[in-house]
């Protein structure tokens, strides 16, 4: 079987470059949210910063339905609600999507209630969008003063905008440092240049299914239970007949060794008589040494 797969797809389009590439019927969708996002517009607008961003890119509605779907389904209603619906073929959509959707999942496993889900991802998007054009302590900056308009505040509670607590704050900063500002520059260099399409083909080897046996042949539970008491039966017979054998040869010193007794014995023989003759050359050398040393200081001293 082949299979093909598309690496470095040519971008169709995707939020936050400025409107370059992005084909026109998918320019400025934003889902139901449309009052809200006048303001917001792809993300890069500066009002964006000045702002809660609680139902800016998200209305409730649309976050709850994310809520409450598996992944897959998740990514699909993602990609609609946020307009990155070239998100399939699009690299660059693809990315910016896979980042949302790991923001999102992340939020929601954290205990972020659904307008702080929608609170952070407002920030995801909005940092991305602007990233793209800026460099990272620009970036880092324009964070920070979006950090500031999630602070808990009696008119943020009145109002039912999103606030993060110190803990929460806390989780959503190591979350941007340890990876979207890790990677800026990577994220700079793919959103913003074209990638070539490579088209890559693989030969897939797949075996043959095995065929199951028509159910008409095989054998009665009755029967199955029947060949398994038998195997274990078998099983304790030989467990005990060994375990006989070795207390008649425990007991008795002078029947036959096995093979493999013999030659563990043998070996270790060979092994101490080894070690004996080594002591022995050993002293030897050593002895001889002595003796040359003590005729070598004789002479010595006779000569003088």
């Amino acid at each position: 079987m082949r299979t093909k797969s598309n690496t470095g797809v040519k971008p169709s389009g995707f939020p936050g470059s400025n409107g370059k590439n992005v084909p026109k019927e998918n320019r400025g969708k934003r889902g139901s949210n449309r009052k809200l996002n006048e303001d917001a517009g792809d993300g890069t607008s500066p009002l964006i910063l000045d702002r809660n961003l609680t139902w800016v890119f998200l209305t409730k509605e649309q976050t709850d339905e994310v809520i409450e779907s598996d992944v897959d389904t998740a990514a699909v209603k993602l990609a609609s609600f946020l307009g990155l619906n070239a998100w399939k073929e699009d690299l660059q959509s693809n990315i910016i999507l896979g980042v949302l959707l790991h923001s999102f999942i992340s939020a929601k496993e954290y205990g972020f209630s659904a307008a702080q889900v929608s609170a952070y991802v407002g920030m995801v998007k909005a940092t991305m969008d602007r990233s793209t054009v800026q460099s990272q302590q620009s970036s880092i900056e324009n964070f920070q003063k979006l950090l500031s308009h999630h602070v808990p505040s009696s008119s943020s509670d009145s109002d039912g905008l999103a606030s993060f607590l110190p803990t929460e704050m806390g989780f959503i900063i190591e979350s941007f440092l340890t990876g979207f500002f890790q990677h800026h520059r990577l994220f700079q260099y793919v959103l913003n240049l074209e990638q070539d399409k490579i088209d890559l083909e693989y030969t897939l080897q797949i075996d043959k299914p095995r065929q199951v046996p028509p159910l008409s042949e095989a054998i009665t539970l009755e029967a199955y239970e029947a060949e398994q008491q038998k195997l274990q039966l078998q099983e304790r017979e030989e467990a005990e007949r060994k375990a006989r054998l070795e207390e008649e040869q425990a007991g008795n010193p002078f029947s036959v060794l096995a093979s493999n007794e013999i030659r563990a014995i043998a070996m270790e023989t060979i092994t101490e008589l080894i070690q004996s003759t080594r002591q022995g050359f050993d002293a030897f050398i050593d002895e001889q040494a002595t003796r040359q040393m003590s005729i070598i200081m004789k002479l010595t001293n006779a000569a003088v």
